[in-house]
């Protein structure tokens, strides 16, 4: 059973952008408030600047922004334009944007579906240490997509995930034993990883706990 990952993690960075904008004076942008910068000042023309005006610099001038409003227009379902704002600070090795960007491969979301690129994108969040494009590795092998299946290598891409506490891949490693994918076929460390995604509060974690009693 296939757990992917897609969209995690951008409720938090979007309630970020959200707080600092609600806090925001008329000519604050978030990279001032995060920085303890002063406001921005005055527009070219003498006008204040505008905060759509300060996101813009500050989304050219830092990865982290470019991030945060590509979550934005996610969750808006602007995927066009979170794609632009991503590639942004993905092309400057900002890992949570690589991550997205698989995503919107792997989910065909205002993209051409396409598992080779989504595979790409991940491999270079991966390499950055991010749990949730280990786990989704692990998922397109275990599914064959853009791959040939590997069992084995989706167990190793669960493991790494798992092992930062991610709950999904937690849950997929647990399954990968109580399978005997890629593992030897071990219920005690079945149950052992599954427990700990049920502990998380995942609901598909759970569901198995309770349909497999000890």
């Amino acid at each position: 059973m296939r757990w992917i990952l897609n969209g995690f993690g951008v409720a938090v960075a979007v309630g970020i952008v959200a707080g600092v904008l609600a806090s925001c004076g008329p000519s604050s942008s978030p990279s001032n408030l995060a920085s303890g910068a002063p406001a921005a000042s005055d527009g070219p023309s003498g006008a204040p600047a505008s905060r759509a005006d300060n996101l813009a610099a500050s989304s050219a001038d830092s990865p982290d922004i470019a991030d945060r409003l590509g979550s934005q227009a996610f969750l808006a379902n602007d995927y066009a334009g979170a794609m632009r704002e991503y590639r942004s600070a993905a092309d400057r090795g900002f890992a949570h944007s690589q991550y997205e960007i698989g995503a919107l491969y792997d989910g065909g979301l205002g993209v051409a579906q396409d598992y080779a690129q989504a595979m790409h994108w991940y491999r270079l969040a991966a390499a950055q240490g991010d749990a949730d494009a280990q786990g989704n590795i692990g998922s397109l092998y275990d599914a064959g997509s853009g791959v040939p299946v590997d069992h084995a290598q989706a167990a190793h891409w669960y493991r790494l995930a798992a092992d930062q506490g991610n709950a999904s891949a937690q849950f997929n490693l647990g399954m990968s034993y109580a399978l005997g994918q890629g593992v030897a076929q071990d219920m005690g460390q079945a149950r052992s990883w599954i427990s700990k995604a049920a502990a998380q509060g995942m609901k598909q974690a759970k569901d198995w706990l309770a349909q497999h009693p000890k």
